[in-house]
């Protein structure tokens, strides 16, 4: 499959949405072609009742329901973490940019955890970095960290591209490559980002959306922190 570049523009959100965020100009981003092709699939098969089962299951690996899947080479280090992996909702085990396996035990020991989904050519998404920055600084451990997952929407300078971000905005917390496991916390907007719990427990915050959508000032975001603390604390 020839590898398609994806180009992008930013938008003010509409719908009461007042935080800026990006969008890629196709409608058709990674999960979207995976389910399309997955339901072509599915009524091929049910028109052709002759076809069999291992014919099926072909089709369905050839239509690109794997473009987010995870390194290969994982092995038995997924297992390193398996006695503190998360009882909840949200599960995942991808890598840092340095290569390590990193999985939803990362939850553990810490109140809140924020899982922000960002790209490096989004400017809402850069500008914002430097407060969260300061935000995952300003806690303390036990009570809240910050995780950063791009590479939802793959480009060929897309290293080059998160080099030069980390360089500019100083960025210490955790940033993971990005796994299909959690296409379910994601939006057609970067950024798109959602509060855990240390069980890996979507936190929805009182008054707000599950995903919250859209880039948001330090200020913003420190009173959604001490919320999400607070509802956990009770």
């Amino acid at each position: 499959m020839k590898k398609k570049t994806l180009s992008v523009f930013c938008l003010t959100m509409a719908m009461g949405l007042t935080m800026a965020g990006c969008s890629s100009k196709e409608t058709t981003k990674a999960s979207d072609i995976t389910f399309a092709s997955t339901e072509v699939t599915t009524t091929e098969t049910t028109k052709e009742e002759t076809t069999s089962a291992s014919e099926s299951s072909q089709d369905t690996s050839e239509t690109g329901i794997t473009i987010n899947e995870e390194p290969s080479d994982f092995g038995d280090e997924r297992n390193k973490f398996s006695k503190d992996r998360s009882t909840g909702e949200v599960k995942f085990s991808t890598r840092d940019r340095e290569g390590k396996v990193v999985d939803d035990s990362i939850f553990s020991g810490h109140k809140v955890t924020m899982l922000n989904f960002f790209e490096p050519w989004c400017g809402p998404c850069v500008a914002e970095m430097p407060g969260l920055e300061k935000l995952s600084q300003s806690y303390e451990s036990s009570d809240f960290q910050i995780i950063g997952f791009y590479a939802q929407y793959p480009s060929d300078d897309l290293d080059k591209e998160m080099d030069e971000v980390l360089a500019e905005t100083k960025v210490t917390y955790p940033i993971l490559f990005f796994t299909s496991e959690l296409k379910d916390l994601t939006t057609e907007y970067v950024p798109t980002t959602v509060f855990v719990d240390e069980n890996g427990n979507v936190i929805t915050i009182e008054n707000e959306d599950k995903l919250l959508v859209g880039s948001r000032s330090e200020s913003d975001w420190k009173a959604l922190i001490d919320k999400a603390i607070a509802q956990v604390s009770q």
